[in-house]
């Protein structure tokens, strides 16, 4: 019971730390709220910029005034719409290279499982095996939610946390 609440729990961790980390990095990339160099502050600027042209039209200081606005306005957003491409691609390779774990320790479990059927079988010791297993198990739950069930013969299947069968 301990150790499936632990992979469930080492799920859930690193889960939140995935997102945890990407909510910070675009938090970075939009500024904090009221920042000087913040979009929010570029956007308040542009409309404060266009309320006094619209107050007095005839002024050529606010005219210069909300085209520098919308010019900076435009520039960060065209930043922000690169950077926030960029972040999603590094989520897409970040995804690859879990998958690419995710994938190595699932092969290591399927030979720890042949290893540990066959040396119950033969009425060898297991437990340097089971460790083996436990430790990939840890890896494994790190990258996803899982859920394992072990077998009479000390095999263990794995399956993701909706259910669907990984091993």
């Amino acid at each position: 019971y301990l150790l499936k609440s632990s992979q469930r729990q080492t799920g859930e961790v690193g889960y939140n730390n995935t997102i945890n980390d990407f909510m910070d990095r675009l938090q970075i990339l939009l500024g904090e709220p009221g920042a000087e160099n913040s979009l929010d502050e570029y956007t308040a600027n542009f409309f404060d910029a266009i309320q006094s042209l619209a107050e007095t039209p005839e002024r050529v200081s606010f005219r210069e005034s909300a085209v520098d606005a919308a010019d900076t306005l435009a520039r960060e957003v065209s930043t922000l719409a690169g950077d926030l491409q960029k972040l999603r691609l590094q989520a897409d390779q970040d995804i690859v290279a879990a998958v690419r774990i995710i994938n190595q320790e699932l092969r290591n479990l399927d030979n720890l499982n042949h290893s540990i059927a066959n040396a119950v079988a033969l009425g060898q010791p297991t437990a340097g095996l089971l460790d083996e297993q436990d430790m990939a198990l840890g890896k494994l739950s790190e990258m996803m939610n899982i859920q394992t069930t072990t077998q009479p013969n000390g095999e263990i299947h794995v399956y993701a946390g909706n259910g669907t069968s990984i091993l």
